[in-house]
């Protein structure tokens, strides 16, 4: 089994493969099965990965960049980037300099053209595997809370502090963007992506909750704009 090991600590690793082209999708899944028991989930458009995403951590984005849908590979990579920070390798057709202009905004590990050597491909799969176990798994929320990204947990003077997980998603939001404002519509389309209508009302009583079990965090409301988690001092 492939784990992350820290602390005594045991995690799998979550793998998203975006990818439309369902053959091409299979083939991956059986080659990363193939090196070792990776949690291995499949999208082929925009809403089945953050589908995916807001529901499971992910450590690691094997993407596709033209995929159907209004949105390619790339938008999709750097929304889910705003809840985690995965590792990500970009496995397309596609060299082009808008294609790569485009790519160069997102922050990825590896970009690979189709069709792709088992080899290359699977170096650069390990690499991301070993990336992820020496990234830093905690981070300062505030002077006593810290936020464990390995566990998934969120301490206070050492205590955990429980959050839904609608919480949690909007924590990690602001979290990972610590110091900007994260906007309304991104919040919502993150939040509520599957669910039309106006979600204002319930955006606010999430915020409310979040704010009052973390009353050492540094939060803030920007009239008409969004929200922002200060960082501590």
């Amino acid at each position: 089994m492939v784990y992350l090991l820290q602390k005594g600590i045991q995690k799998l690793i979550n793998v998203l493969v975006l990818e439309d082209d369902f053959v091409i999708a299979t083939d991956i899944e059986e080659l990363l099965q193939s090196t070792g028991a990776y949690k291995i989930y499949i999208a082929s458009n925009y809403q089945d990965a953050v589908h995916i995403a807001t529901r499971v951590y992910i450590h690691i984005i094997i993407s596709d960049i033209h995929i159907k849908g209004d949105l390619d590979g790339i938008d999709t990579v750097k929304n889910i980037q705003s809840l985690y920070k995965p590792q990500v390798v970009f496995l397309t057709s596609f060299n082009d300099d808008i294609t790569l202009q485009k790519a160069s905004k997102v922050e990825f590990a590896s970009y690979l053209l189709k069709p792709f050597v088992e080899k290359e491909f699977l170096t650069v799969f390990k690499l991301c595997v070993i990336k992820i176990d020496h990234n830093e798994n905690m981070k300062k929320v505030s002077a006593n809370c810290l936020y464990d990204f390995l566990q998934q947990k969120l301490f206070y003077k050492n205590q955990e502090i429980e959050l839904t997980p609608k919480e949690q998603k909007l924590f990690l939001l602001l979290l990972n963007e610590q110091g900007k404002i994260i906007p309304f519509d991104i919040i919502d389309e993150m939040l509520w992506f599957d669910q039309v209508g106006d979600h204002s009302s319930k955006r606010r009583q999430l915020f409310f909750r979040l704010r009052s079990k973390l009353p050492e965090a540094s939060f803030h409301t920007l009239k008409y704009q969004g929200y922002i988690l200060d960082k501590p001092l």
